[in-house]
Order: C-alpha cells, then sequence, then structure tokens
C-alpha cells in the first residue's frame, strides 16, 4: 500500500517524492552521458543505458514526462557525444535524431502503459470505497469516516448515524428482479440528503441497507429522521413504476469517542431491527435493545443445541367439557429443560423461533412428541386427543399437509388424536393456500381449532370456510370476563354465532370458580386453565385424571 501511495504522489506531483524524482531523472541521464564518455564515446553499447532515466520518466510523469526526458537523453547522446572521444568525430545527424526517435517511442510507450496503470489502480481504489451499483462509499468508506472522529473527540457529540433498511426488498426483487432495489437505493439516498442538514454523507453498507452520517448539533435526530421518514413515505419511481419502499429505521448519536465504529455500526442496526420487531418506522438505539437481540440469538443458538441434547421435553394442560366435567383433550405446550437456567416456559423462546426456521424443528419435535405420548396412553387406557401449536411458517411451508400426514404414518397414530391450534393472523396470510392444506388434514380427520379467537380478524365469515371444529377464546376476554361487561358481550357473542354455525369453543385462562361458572351459563363448551389443573408432565397425567374424577362432583355442573 505504501508503494502504491509513493506511486500516486509522483503522478499527482504532491509532497517531496513529486518534484524530487525528476532532478533524479536529470541525474541518471547525466550519469549516462558521463558513462558513454568516460568508455569511449558513442560507437560502444553503454549508450542504450539511457532507455532506463527514459523509461522510468514515462512511468512516473506519464507520456509528458517520458518525451521530455527523451529529447534531453537524445540531445546529451547526440550532438553533444562525438562517436568516440579519442578522435573526436562528431555524429551524423541523421544518426543521433533515429536514437531520439527511439528514445521518444519508448518514453511514450512507457508513459502510456503507466497511464493505464494509474487509471486501472485508481478504478481499483474507487471500487475498495464505493459501491460499484449505485457509486456510493461503502463499509469501508463509513467505518474511516466514523474513525475520523476519533481525532476530534468533541465532535462526536454533534454527530448521529442513522441505517435505513428496505424490509420490503425480497419482495421488490421476486416481482421486478435485482436492479429495482439498485435503482431504488439511489433514489433513496437522494430523499435522504435532500431532507438532512447539510454535510450529511450517505454510505451503502449491505444490499438492502444505507448510513446515513450528519450532524447534530441540538440534539434533534428524532425530528429530523422524522423529516426523512415522511420523504420516504412518497412513492418510488422503477421503469415508470410507482412503488412503495417499506423503509425501517435505527440510529444512535454519536456520544463517546472511545467507542469503535464497527460498534456504532452495529447499535445503529440493533435499532433498525428493533423498529422491525416493534412494527415502527423510525427507533433509537438504547442499551437494552442490544442485549435483548443478544439474548435473541444466543436462545437461538441454544435451542439448536437443545434439541440435539433432548433438553426440550412437553407439558400437557387437560381441557375439561362445562357440561359433563369429563376431559375431551389436552394440549402441549414445550417446556425447555435448560442446564443452567431450569425450566423455562414457551414464552422465553417460542417467539424467537418463530421468526427463524428453527421452528420447523420444533414442531416437527413437537408433533411426534405429542403422538408418541398419546399411543403410550392409549395402552394405559387413557383415550386423548393431543392439541398442538402451528405457527405461521409452518403453515407456509408447501409441504405442510404433507409432512403432518407423514408423522402421523410414521408414528402410526390414527388422525382423530391429532388437534392443530392456528392463530387468526397466520390463517390470514395466504388464506387459498392454507384453506387447501388445512381441508386436506381434516379430510383424513385431524382436527383444527382456531387459537386466540379474537385477538386477530374476529371475523365468523371467513371461519366458515375453512374446515375448523373449535374455536378457542382469547385468555384476555376470559380474564376480564367477571370485572368487564364488554368483555362477556364478546365471549357471548362468540359462543352464540360459534355454535349457529357449527363450531365448539373452548375458554383458556379460566382461573378461578366464578369464571368456570359464568363460562358455564354462557354455554361454552370446554375449559383450559389453572383453575382446572396446571401444564403437567405426561407421567403425571393418568394419576391427576384419577383424581380428578373424584373432584368432578365439587366442580359445578
Amino acid at each position: 500500500m505504501k508503494i502504491v501511495d509513493t506511486y500516486f504522489r509522483l503522478r499527482s506531483g504532491k509532497g517531496k517524492s513529486g518534484w524530487l524524482m525528476l532532478p533524479v531523472l536529470l541525474l541518471m541521464v547525466v550519469g549516462v552521458y558521463s558513462l558513454v564518455h568516460a568508455t569511449g564515446g558513442i560507437k560502444y553499447v553503454y549508450s542504450h543505458s539511457m532507455y532506463i532515466p527514459v523509461m522510468l520518466a514515462g512511468l512516473c510523469y506519464g507520456w509528458s514526462g517520458g518525451i521530455l526526458i527523451a529529447v534531453i537523453a537524445g540531445i546529451a547522446l547526440g550532438p553533444l557525444m562525438p562517436i568516440e572521444v579519442v578522435t573526436g568525430e562528431p555524429q551524423k545527424a541523421a544518426n543521433w535524431l533515429f536514437r531520439t526517435g527511439f528514445f521518444l517511442f519508448v518514453g511514450v510507450l512507457s508513459g502510456i502503459a503507466s497511464n493505464a496503470a494509474l487509471a486501472q489502480v485508481r478504478k481499483l481504489q474507487w471500487m475498495t470505497r464505493h459501491d460499484p451499483a449505485t457509486g456510493l462509499p461503502n463499509l469501508t468508506a463509513l467505518l474511516d469516516a466514523l474513525g475520523a472522529g476519533d481525532a476530534n473527540p468533541s465532535g462526536f457529540a454533534r454527530r448521529a448515524l442513522a441505517v435505513m433498511s428496505i424490509r420490503n426488498a425480497p419482495e421488490l426483487r421476486t416481482v421486478f428482479g435485482v436492479a429495482v432495489v439498485e435503482e431504488n437505493m439511489t433514489q433513496l439516498a437522494g430523499r435522504a440528503l435532500g431532507s438532512l442538514p447539510p454535510g450529511a454523507r450517505v454510505f451503502r453498507v449491505s444490499s438492502e441497507q444505507l448510513a446515513v452520517l450528519f450532524e447534530d448539533p441540538e440534539g434533534a435526530s428524532a425530528d429530523t429522521l422524522a423529516r426523512v421518514g415522511a420523504a420516504f413515505q412518497l412513492p418510488f419511481l422503477y421503469r415508470e413504476v410507482p412503488l412503495h419502499l417499506d423503509v425501517l429505521v435505527g440510529y444512535v448519536v454519536l456520544a463517546d469517542a472511545g467507542v469503535a465504529p464497527q460498534d456504532y455500526l452495529r447499535r445503529a442496526q440493533s435499532a433498525t431491527f428493533h423498529a422491525f420487531e416493534t412494527g415502527s418506522e423510525i427507533a433509537h438505539y438504547q442499551v437494552q435493545l442490544h442485549d435483548r437481540t443478544r439474548d435473541s440469538l444466543a436462545i437461538l443458538s441454544g435451542l439448536r443445541i437443545a434439541l440435539e441434547r433432548r433438553e426440550l421435553l412437553l407439558h400437557y394442560q387437560p381441557k375439561v367439557c362445562l357440561r359433563t366435567g369429563t376431559v375431551r383433550g389436552v394440549e402441549a405446550l414445550m417446556r425447555w429443560n435448560h442446564r443452567e437456567r431450569g425450566l423455562i416456559g414457551p414464552a422465553v423462546f417460542i417467539e424467537r423461533a418463530e421468526q427463524s426456521t428453527l421452528i420447523h424443528a420444533l414442531t416437527a419435535f413437537a408433533l411426534e412428541t405429542a403422538l408418541g405420548q398419546a399411543l403410550q396412553w392409549q395402552a394405559q387406557g387413557i383415550d386423548l386427543p393431543v392439541a398442538v401449536n402451528i405457527s405461521s411458517r409452518n403453515l407456509a411451508h408447501p409441504d405442510f399437509a404433507r409432512r403432518i400426514l407423514d408423522t402421523l404414518a410414521r408414528c402410526g397414530a390414527a388422525p382423530r388424536l391429532l388437534e392443530l391450534e392456528v392463530t387468526e393472523s397466520s390463517l390470514m396470510l395466504d388464506v387459498a393456500r392454507t384453506t387447501a392444506e388445512l381441508q386436506l388434514l381434516a379430510r383424513q380427520g385431524v382436527r383444527v381449532a382456531i387459537d386466540d379467537f379474537g385477538t386477530g380478524y374476529s371475523s365468523l365469515a371467513y371461519v366458515q370456510r375453512l374446515p375448523v371444529s373449535h374455536l378457542k377464546i382469547d385468555r384476555s376476554f376470559v380474564s376480564d370476563l367477571m370485572s368487564s361487561p364488554d368483555s362477556q358481550h364478546i365471549v357471548e357473542t362468540v359462543v352464540s354465532l360459534a355454535r349457529k354455525i357449527g363450531l365448539q369453543t373452548i375458554a383458556e385462562g379460566v382461573e378461578d370458580a366464578a369464571t368456570y361458572e359464568r363460562l358455564q351459563s354462557l354455554g361454552c363448551d370446554m375449559a383450559q386453565g389453572f383453575y382446572l389443573a396446571r401444564p403437567m408432565p405426561a407421567d403425571a397425567l393418568p394419576a391427576w385424571l384419577e383424581a380428578f374424577d373424584s373432584k368432578i362432583s365439587r366442580i359445578p355442573a
């Protein structure tokens, strides 16, 4: 790199090496002249040494420098140099002019070669600091710009770094091709610069992310970025087609000169991820965001290891018929028997797993384990279907139904032993395909329940088109049943309408006798909650069932 820098200084004429090289070349010409003269004159071979300073001149100063030294060299070894020093016989003009022509040819040729090499080096240097597709400075340039603040720590308090990510970039590429993102990245950069204070710089740090470094003298980053966000709401154009870019912004204020440039970028990207998680457009970096992201990655990594080590297990919570008091089934709920943290509930890791492809492995484990357990209970005389929760990622898999049926066949379990619990929102992602998949399962005898009903679309109109048999009323309505008239009206309405279209209702989150009795009076079909039983290990269920049979008489009928 030092050689390249020196070469640039020579060619640009900047620095000491730029002007010192010319006297060196002239001294080399004088040196060759002296050598030729001292060895007897031009008739001897030492005159060819003059090509060295001529070539160096072309390399150092281009073809113009090569011409200058070639002319000087031609004169030095021409009229100023005899054929033979002893006799003093002068050269013929044609001879030394011919030689000078060769010097000129070599000087121009080396200069052209030097110019071509210089252009290529400049191109390579430009590419190391710029994105070829958009021409914007790249990640390397950003880190250098952030690192430049180390020389002036006070400058950090006046700057902010924002990362802008195009969330729907994969969708745009699928429809319009790769070029659409490159084109809109350029438009995005232009709008950002148009809305930011003078002196702001835009960098492309990844295929779908821009970073913006701007002055923040008054600590008004949020207001500044809000103006940028408003500019992003206007349509972007690609081949005269208006497009919407779903842009998420995360930012961090550069207030500490001791933080490495990479860490500032990581913080801004962490804030962008937080904006994605929370559904907001702009998010400010906070320390807890980094901790949360780090914990999320640690959990996902640990889950994969937990699957290999068989640290995951299922607990089962009974569902009781409100009319007869009999147990009608159980729901399988995953637990993680962590080696250091003990038993961890699903609220800690399931949500994170659902945001990754790891959810497929967890669901496969849950299905096989639950069906295997249902068969073991059957052998003990306990015939209960098991409900397994299915995520939106599972439903989106093109072979969802086939995988379920393959698992049933592999375990040797009857389809009636399995119930799938899916949320309203996951059902609505692709209604046509989801309906076809669930209908295939329903025809084979697998039952489907809509989980958390009432928190999503809450429309019984679409439920009629789906092959579902149960609606699970969300615990938020059940827990407020005794204190909120609105919750009571919602539960009553859902129960009534579900019965009219031939569906059964399950109330989850039943915590006390009063709620149990009220659900009975409203005509709800089944209940599930701590009042009846907490989730329990599989081997504890037979004893609980035996004890529950004797308790039925004490539960209001």
